[in-house]
């Protein structure tokens, strides 16, 4: 004798309430299928806005609140993600103010913007750090051995200033400003 279904044919919730990607499970709860790739705190493309940037930050270290750490966040501009702005990421719902959270981890996002403002300080800071090193250990070594530092390009060229941009490493079998071919 075969097994009777136990599912009422119908659905209470409507078909136009189901997110794409969605399907309605046996007691009318949005079911999603979402694979997660390698790297599971990698956000999927389809979760993105616009104009955002997100980043995954520890709000937990061995069981313990780590305050210091979220407060660091908070304090470079980033915001928890709320449950229902990525309805059906691990396991978000769509009527949850709760921040998204995964493995002691908290999802937050921030405007593009600040990220690129933050990665341009960065970069000039590590230019600053080049130009101070490259001041610092040059001074140390015999003038015939110094080079003249391009802090835009990050490069040292050696020989006279004035041949820097063009001097040949024949033993290299390129020229300064020359990108090697193999």
């Amino acid at each position: 004798m075969a097994r009777q279904p136990t599912r009422q044919p119908e659905r209470a919730t409507a078909r136009e309430e189901v997110l794409p990607g969605g399907l309605v499970g046996r007691n009318g709860e949005m079911l999603y299928r979402n694979v997660i790739s390698d790297d599971a705190f990698e956000v999927p493309e389809k979760f993105k806005e616009d104009g955002w940037d997100y980043q995954w930050t520890r709000v937990f270290t061995y069981g313990e609140p780590d305050e210091a750490n979220l407060s660091t966040s908070l304090e470079a501009g980033w915001r928890p993600v709320p449950q229902r702005a990525m309805p059906g990421y691990l396991g978000a719902k769509k009527d949850s103010e709760e921040a998204i959270t995964y493995k002691d981890m908290m999802l937050m996002e921030r405007p593009l913007e600040f990220t690129l403002r933050a990665r341009r300080e960065n970069e000039a800071n590590a230019r600053r750090l080049l130009v101070a090193q490259h001041e610092r250990f040059e001074l140390a070594l015999p003038s015939e051995a110094r080079g003249t530092f391009n802090a835009q390009k990050g490069s040292i060229n050696y020989g006279a200033p004035e041949q820097a941009e063009s001097q040949t490493y024949p033993h290299r079998g390129y020229r300064t400003g020359e990108i090697p071919v193999d």
